[in-house]
This record gives structure tokens, C-alpha cells and sequence, in this order.
């Protein structure tokens, strides 16, 4: 998947850096599945201004991107529903906490 410009991205790893309240508060939170497999992604507002798309892999593997706008990451959410749906996964599910 490209980036979108005005995004910026990095990639860590999944662990318990983090206590999941902390990760969840006050984001969107959707997963999608196909057969067994699920992946997910949270998109949430940051301390900072910027905004954050999570997405997690099969694998448990992090990606992360920023964005300067609301526009831009729901941008980019939609085009990686779109990508999803086309790879044979089903969703959104998920919930704003």
C-alpha cells in the first residue's frame, strides 16, 4: 500500500510497550477477517495534533502512520478498507471506544 502524502510512517514490533487503555482511548478500533486470519487497525487522535493509523498484520507486525489531518487519515482508512475488500477480507468490525 502507498503512503499518502502528508503521511508519514514507521514500523515497530507488537509487545506489551504499552497498557492497551492507554493505546485505545478515545480511537477507532475495526478488525477484519478472512477464514481465521484477522488483522486490524486503530485510528485515533494524537497528544501531539497529528493523527495515527495502527495496523496490525496476520502476523501480529505493526505499521504505523501519521497524518496532518482528519482528512487525510480518513483518507486513508477508506483506501485500506477498499484494499481489504479486494484481497478477499471482510469488515470493518470494530467499535469507537
Amino acid at each position: 500500500m502507498a503512503p499518502i502524502p502528508g503521511s508519514r510512517s514507521a514500523t515497530a514490533a507488537t509487545g506489551p510497550s504499552r497498557a492497551i487503555e492507554e493505546r485505545l482511548s478515545g480511537a477507532v478500533f475495526s478488525w477484519f477477517n478472512r477464514g481465521d486470519d484477522f488483522v486490524s487497525y486503530e485510528a485515533r487522535r494524537l497528544d501531539t495534533g497529528l493523527y495515527e493509523l495502527r495496523f496490525v498484520n496476520v502476523d501480529g507486525g505493526e505499521r504505523v502512520e501519521l497524518f496532518e489531518n482528519e482528512q487525510l487519515l480518513n483518507d486513508r482508512q477508506r483506501e485500506l478498507e477498499r484494499s481489504l475488500a479486494v484481497d478477499g477480507w471482510t469488515g470493518p468490525h470494530g467499535w469507537n471506544l
